[in-house]
């Protein structure tokens, strides 16, 4: 067993060492030490950076804004405290380095640039693993889109698991603390199934924050994120060196971070899975006030298969008491506008001073309303202090073939079908608005192999046919460009 990382005790309940001992304990453990050897990408207001081959670190990653703010820990040095890990008939694989694995994945195809996106992929005992960093935009807010595919290529069936770890760090903040959809995340919190939630947010500072601070958030339901099987948030050293069956502590946590696991289960000969998250920024939703308001959760709405996901969506609103005493019997309501229902009175109970209470409400869309915003107000009352209220809108879009055409939800790369395929598929685009679009072909060694779509593109979706007749078996990317963002995805031909 690989141990390149050993903690004696649970990184938030740390007391032999000083926050600033520990800082610099931490700074040591990077492997390739001062190489700064890596890949970048961006949009302009995110940027990805992911280790370079031979650097101890290959494949490894950071996320940080176009201005060169820290949102993973180690941002613009050399990447190696967020990871993948693969697990195969429960064998666990992992990128060279820290961390806690039994074999070290050796990449088969880069990490390269291609596109707009770094692509890497190893082989964890004839089952392919290939991550795709790309920054994009979702809701007018930068982004890395994480994608992992993963395929069987060998001739019998494997039970898989993939697991992402992530060293929050935003701005000059390694402990950034952390909230969910679920409420805020004051100790070492693991969720499963139904109770994984729908985003995460990390703060610079905290839930009050002014609103010039940078805030870290996940997506992992909707925009095309498909929900892990399990999430846990709370001490980096723990889920970066904990076990891949991960339990939580339940204790405090200084330095953050975050694991999401997803289980595919067997998978058959030639048969793959596709995952994807989100981790970037996002506009902090805040009212200041004796109990200041802090308003997070689902910020976009789209459509999956004809469907508005997600669907109940979730508000999540933390309270603080900012003030010097009490605030009693504190509770919050939630007030749906014209197209929403739903969202259930929460009571938050007693605030001290200092104190963060947190209420998760879920609101559904009635079906009958689609191509309009959805507005909604928070309200919070104390016993014995003064109330506030939020409010926030959100879009609507229809998801309906006609409405769809005439109003698509989200600008966006659609996976290819067939995938795998031999020698023809088809890729799908959708268009927010009219503009040029460019959707290219590249072999993994980033040289163009065809061009589907160069020139102006109207709103709404498109589909071209790829034919791959004359081109060898291998994995393909196609990259979608144009004034709304940039995305890559990944084919596999084989013949």
């Amino acid at each position: 067993m690989k141990h390149a990382l050993v903690l004696s005790v649970l990184l938030g309940a740390i007391s032999v060492a000083s926050a600033e001992d520990y800082s610099q304990w931490k700074a040591a453990q990077g492997p390739a030490g001062t190489n700064r050897s890596f890949l970048s990408v961006s949009n302009g207001a995110v940027e990805a950076h992911v280790g370079e081959l031979g650097t101890g670190n290959t494949g490894r990653f950071t996320i940080g804004t176009g201005a060169g703010e820290y949102l993973l820990y180690g941002h613009g040095g050399d990447p190696w405290s967020s990871y993948v890990r693969i697990r195969v008939d429960g064998v666990v694989y992992a990128p060279e380095g820290g961390g806690l694995y039994d074999v070290a994945l050796l990449p088969v195809v880069g990490p390269a640039i291609s596109g707009n996106s770094i692509v890497t992929a190893w082989d964890a005992d004839g089952v392919t693993l290939t991550q795709i960093l790309t920054p994009v935009m979702v809701n007018g807010e930068g982004t890395v889109a994480i994608v992992y595919d993963v395929v069987n290529t060998g001739n019998a069936g494997r039970e898989v698991s993939v697991m992402v770890e992530m060293d929050t760090m935003v701005n000059w903040n390694d402990a950034a603390p952390i909230s969910t959809s679920n409420g805020y995340i004051a100790v070492e919190t693991c969720y499963a199934g139904a109770a994984v939630p729908n985003t995460w947010q990390a703060f610079e500072e905290g839930p009050t924050q002014d609103p010039s601070l940078l805030v870290g958030c996940g997506i992992l339901n909707g925009s095309g994120a498909t929900l892990p099987d399990f999430a846990a948030f709370g001490a980096w050293g723990s889920v970066y060196s904990g076990p891949f069956d991960y339990v939580c502590s339940g204790y405090g946590y200084g330095d953050s971070g975050c694991v999401l696991r997803w289980d595919a289960g067997l998978i058959l000969p030639g048969q793959g899975e596709h995952y994807q998250t989100y981790y970037g920024t996002c506009s902090e939703y805040t009212v200041p006030g004796e109990l200041g308001l802090s308003l997070g959760g689902t910020t976009s709405l789209s459509c999956q298969n004809g469907e508005l996901v997600p669907n109940p969506f979730d508000v999540n609103l933390l309270v603080s008491n900012t003030g010097g005493e009490t605030c009693h019997d504190v509770q919050a309501f939630i007030y749906p506008g014209v197209g929403l229902t739903g969202g259930a009175p929460v009571w938050i109970g007693d605030l001290a001073p200092g104190g963060v209470g947190a209420a998760s409400f879920f609101l559904t869309v009635l079906e009958q309303y689609c191509d309009t915003y959805g507005v909604f107000t928070v309200e919070v009352t104390s016993a014995d202090c003064p109330g506030n209220s939020i409010s926030r809108e959100i879009w609507i879009p229809c998801c309906d073939d006609v409405s769809a055409q005439e109003q698509p939800l989200a600008y966006g790369l659609g996976a290819a079908y067939p995938n795998p395929f031999n020698p023809v598929t088809t890729l799908s685009f959708t268009m927010v608005e009219t503009g040029d679009a460019t959707l290219t072909v590249h072999n993994l060694a980033g040289e163009t192999v065809a061009t589907l779509w160069n020139g102006l593109a109207t709103t709404g979706r498109h589909e071209v046919a790829f034919d791959a007749s004359g081109l060898p078996s291998g994995i393909y990317l196609s990259t979608l460009s144009s004034a709304q963002g940039a995305q890559t995805r990944k084919m596999i031909l084989t013949k």
